[in-house]
Parts: structure tokens; sequence; C-alpha cells
């Protein structure tokens, strides 16, 4: 898996607080202990990054292994809380695909699960170029309706990307003054 030199950079501020890498084994037996098989992406993505402390400049963060241990046990089947937006405002899984690859879901909102990436490669890479493609929820319904087919219409698109706007601004607002964002 390719993760961007120019996401590590970011990642690699002190204000981010990035923890060093963890062993091969140390992924794969921390997912053990949740019940998964780790696909290899994962052990990848922690072979370079063991976590952050605090959320990138886009307000995303990667947790450490303890944190997946911590919010995940004990659990039912199912997706692997992995990360968080804006201080879990919402958060985002892993669910396996396969022995190498994740694909990446969100419950924007507390709301149904929802596909982020089809993998945690394409996640990690749209995080780089375009983060709001990741974090933006209506990106994620504009995707899902062009992957049918059907297209997205300007004004539709239009009033999806202002709401989502909107809604993080206001969820800023709120963590701002105290109140909560859930």
């Amino acid at each position: 898996m390719h993760v961007p030199q120019s996401l590590l950079n970011r990642w690699a501020i002190p204000a981010v607080g990035s923890l060093p890498p963890d062993s091969a084994s140390s992924v794969v037996n921390a997912f053990a202990k949740l019940g998964v098989r780790v696909p290899q992406d994962v052990i990848s993505l922690y072979g370079l990054i063991g976590g952050m402390g605090v959320g990138d400049q886009h307000d995303w963060r990667l947790w450490p292994l303890a944190e997946i241990l911590q919010e995940n046990a004990p659990r039912a089947q199912g997706p692997i809380a992995f990360s968080d937006y804006m201080i879990d405002c919402w958060r985002f899984y892993l669910e396996p695909v396969n022995e190498h690859v994740c694909r990446v879901l969100s419950d924007y909102d507390g709301g149904p699960m929802r596909e982020v990436s089809e993998s945690l490669e394409l996640f990690l890479a749209s995080l780089d170029t375009s983060p709001l493609q990741v974090i933006d929820p209506s990106a994620w319904v504009r995707r899902r309706v062009e992957k049918r087919g059907a297209g997205v219409s300007n004004l539709i698109g239009s009033v999806l990307r202002r709401f989502s706007r909107n809604a993080v601004v206001v969820c800023r607002c709120l963590i701002g003054l105290g109140g909560s964002a859930k």
C-alpha cells in the first residue's frame, strides 16, 4: 500500500503528536484481540505511523492501537472504528475486504454506516489531495449516486455542498461554545 509522503509530512508536525510506528506483530495481535484478521494495508499504515495524539489540520485523527482496542471492545461483529473527525463528531471504520485491503466506512451523525472509500489506500490518497472528499458527507452521497450511474444535477450537488459546509460550521460553533456536537 502506498501512503503519500506529503500526508506523512503533514502528520509529522509536532502539533499532531504523531506516534512512532507499530510493528507488524503488534498490529496483527491488536486486531486479533478484536477477532479480526487484519489486512496488509492496515499493517502497512501502522508500520509508518502509530496513530496521532490530536487531529491534523483537517481535524482527522488516526487512533493508536490502544485506543482502537479500547473503543471497539467488547464488540459484536462488524467494522472496526479506527479514526475520527473533529474530536469524534463522527468516526471512520475499517471493514476487511480480503487479506490485502479494507474498505472505509463512516457513521456520520450517528446514522447508518456509509462507504467512504473502497480501500484504505484510496481513502488516504483522497485525504491527501482533497480532504473534503473524505470528511464531507455530501461527497459520500454524491459518489454513491454517481457510482450507481444516476448522476447528480448541479442544483442537488450545490444544495448538498452548502448543507454539509453549514453543518460543519454549526458543529464547530457548538464545540466552541461548549455545547455538544452530537
